[in-house]
């Protein structure tokens, strides 16, 4: 479904990305703090593994931002 759709072929990889940020980082209002290495670590694998160029990678990864972010002010638990 991605292949055809630009959009979703931005988006969808963000998704899991997004998750794999808000367990990794502690963001407050002046800092981000990497909590959890191994969550980190696995975010720039998943880097790796969705690179397709520079555009739709640095796309993705402003997209996984704003998605970890959504997910900390959503998500009833905090890691």
């Amino acid at each position: 479904m991605a292949k055809n759709n630009l959009r979703l072929a931005w988006i969808l990889p963000a998704l899991p990305m997004g998750l794999l940020l808000s367990l990794s980082l502690a963001v407050g209002v002046f800092y981000i703090h990497v909590s959890y290495i191994e969550e980190f670590i696995m975010y720039a694998a998943l880097c790796g593994v969705f690179y397709k160029n520079p555009k739709q990678l640095t796309a993705t990864i402003s997209v996984s931002f704003i998605i970890s972010f959504i997910i900390k002010q959503v998500s009833p638990f905090h890691f």
